[in-house]
């Protein structure tokens, strides 16, 4: 491809971020929402006992995965917008879709195709949006995205519980009008308007030849990584149905639980935005996994709201760390940052999905304790594998 001195006559003004940056609000307070109505909508609709219900939860996650090894890399051809507004529009008809499920295997399809849609938006919006930046900068725009996208994960669960409050269905139904929203600013903000004061394009110049910078800590980072959602998934899967029926916690004070972990995370994004004193380092990794191991160590036989509160803020603020040493090193010095962020996002997908899976079974032998011993158990190989795997690529 060539690049060229001066836009083209038709070229849009926008900044990309202008549009990336609510797209990714909008789609993690749909998301969330989504996740954790989804749970009471089976349970309370198609009566599934919890073992199925993690299943259920996590089945996205395994399609997610697949799109994004196997979908994917088939419609590169497609621009980043478009596959945006692709995956928006048809995330609001599969949520509206689940309204009309007639019994849980219908659920389990649905939720297998909303996950190959999925693996079409996020990829195409962080490669869009990290394309030529590099240290600091890359640093600050990773750091507002994930401000975007995990304040939407704030308000997602808050707003879930409250519509549950109302009615079991009203998340799916509110989470499918956000995104068909989404897919229409989308539309409409990336159409090219034309700019008066634009002269015609120069000769084009040849660019300079690309070299891979990539850097070999992006394999550590992908270990704690996958571990850190490894958990998320097991306690997204399980935690909503054993609050309520074990702990006797409302569906307005579940979604209150997750919401304050999502500012916990939240503020760890804010706060690796303000600070490079991370970037390419080790040891903020291993803070981040030994921050989410003590965590659910301290779960464990924990039924007391406001330490079950403070201990999961820990541990999703270490996912936060986490998230961030992935996406930064991952991205750092790549030449094909959208097949990188396809990593980044599968590695979630196949955590989410086995955490999930393993949540369900875990609860079913040994309640809420069995689901925190197990992710204390993970975390603890996966801090141990981190670090060799650090010094491995440290040698010279």
């Amino acid at each position: 491809m060539l690049c060229v001195s001066k836009l083209p006559m038709h070229a849009s003004t926008r900044s990309p971020t202008t549009i990336i940056y609510p797209a990714a609000f909008a789609m993690a307070f749909a998301l969330t929402q989504v996740a954790l109505g989804l749970i009471f909508f089976a349970r309370d609709i198609h009566h599934a006992q919890p073992g199925p219900i993690g299943w259920l939860a996590g089945t996205w996650a395994l399609t997610y995965t697949i799109g994004c090894v196997v979908l994917r890399p088939r419609v590169r051809h497609f621009s980043a917008p478009n596959q945006v507004l692709i995956a928006a529009a048809s995330l609001a008809a599969i949520f509206a879709g689940m309204q009309f499920a007639p019994n849980l295997l219908w659920l389990f399809a649905l939720q297998g195709l909303f996950g190959l849609m999925l693996s079409l938006y996020w990829p195409a919006l962080l490669g869009w949006l990290s394309t030529g930046a590099e240290g600091a900068d890359l640093g600050r725009l990773v750091s507002r995205f994930n401000l975007m996208w995990s304040t939407g994960n704030i308000f997602g669960p808050y707003a879930c519980g409250w519509l549950l409050h109302v009615h079991v269905r009203l998340p799916l139904i509110v989470g499918s009008a956000v995104l068909l929203g989404t897919a229409l600013f989308v539309a409409l903000a990336t159409r090219e308007r034309p700019r008066p004061d634009a002269t015609p394009a120069e000769v084009p110049v040849p660019p300079a030849p690309a070299v891979d910078r990539s850097t070999p800590l992006r394999y550590p980072a992908w270990v704690g990584h996958f571990a850190a959602y490894f958990t998320v998934g097991a306690l997204m899967g399980v935690f909503p149905v054993g609050a309520r029926e074990q702990l006797g916690y409302s569906e307005t004070l579940i979604g209150f639980i997750f919401f304050i972990r999502a500012i916990a995370n939240t503020v760890a994004f804010v706060g690796m935005g303000h600070t490079s004193a991370w970037h390419f380092r080790m040891g903020p990794m291993l803070v981040g996994q030994v921050l989410m191991l003590v965590a659910f160590v301290g779960l464990i036989g924990n039924d007391t709201l406001v330490p079950i509160i403070i201990l999961m803020s820990v541990a999703n603020f270490a996912v936060g760390i986490t998230y961030s040493a992935s996406i930064f090193h991952g991205a750092s010095g790549s030449l094909d940052r959208a097949h990188r962020m396809a990593i980044h996002e599968a590695l979630i997908g196949v955590g989410l999905f086995i955490g999930s899976a393993a949540g369900g079974v875990a609860y079913t032998v040994a309640s809420l304790n069995g689901v925190y011993i197990m992710s204390a158990l993970v975390l603890a190989v996966g801090t141990v594998i981190q670090t060799a795997v650090g010094r491995h690529h440290a040698r010279p």
